[in-house]
């Protein structure tokens, strides 16, 4: 299995002060996203995005839902798009800087320092950044995959934003990630991520399977992935 990171060595966050990798200012929490990815191969923060923001970014998805404005998700791209209802049971809404301003901003912003410090630092050549907003009705779910497109290597870095208000254990939906190290029978030994709001998931498109369970109520999310030109 081919990992994410190039050939050369890439130089350790831990290398850097807090406030500056390769002369990119970056915050405490963004440096400590890129050495656990740089570490391990995903990372995990909660709290990533102050309450408020990402509140009206929920309440923006929330009001397009009401208008029609998602669609069924599908799977490939291009031609080779279907829809597998029995694979994946979310819908979806790319995102738009005149229809989802509050969304657009957070990519603009606070993702757009994650990807410059990610590429100061692991050399990942990530240019862009393609997302969408995803809800998932209640007993939806998404079956174990990756990320990275068959025949194009440009997704290397995924990630996921929650967007959802008092999310407890018991409403499941939890975001299901299989570190390749960890053999696939040995199922009970995966990552299970909570989906609360402004929690923020980052990890390998390429080399980190991961799966959504189903929920008992609506589960929203801002999710994408950060592309190279490969």
């Amino acid at each position: 299995m081919t990992h994410l990171l190039p050939i050369r060595q890439p130089m350790h966050p831990s290398a850097f002060s807090e406030t500056r990798i390769r002369g990119v200012r970056v915050g405490k929490a963004i440096l400590n996203i890129v050495t656990d990815f740089a570490e391990q191969g995903w990372a995990i923060r909660e709290n990533f995005l102050d309450e408020q923001h990402w509140r009206a970014m929920a309440d923006e998805a929330g009001q397009l839902w009401e208008q029609g404005a998602f669609r069924k998700a599908g799977m490939g791209r291009l031609a080779e798009h279907r829809l597998q209802a029995e694979i994946r049971g979310d819908y979806s809404l790319w995102l738009d800087p005149q229809q989802t301003p509050a969304a657009f901003r957070f990519v603009a912003e606070e993702l757009e320092a994650l990807r410059a410090a990610l590429n100061a630092s692991l050399y990942l050549g990530l240019f862009e950044f393609e997302a969408h907003l995803a809800i998932y009705p209640p007993g939806a779910s998404y079956a174990r995959h990756v990320d990275q497109l068959h025949g194009s290597a440009a997704r290397r870095v995924s990630m996921a934003f929650y967007l959802n208000d008092g999310w407890r254990a018991t409403d499941g939906g939890e975001l299901c990630l299989y570190p390749p190290s960890i053999p696939r029978r040995a199922v009970t030994r995966k990552m299970m991520v909570l989906p609360a709001g402004g929690t923020l998931a980052v990890f390998g498109s390429a080399d980190m399977p991961h799966a959504v369970r189903p929920a008992t109520r609506p589960r929203l999310s801002l999710s994408g992935w950060f592309r190279s030109r490969a």
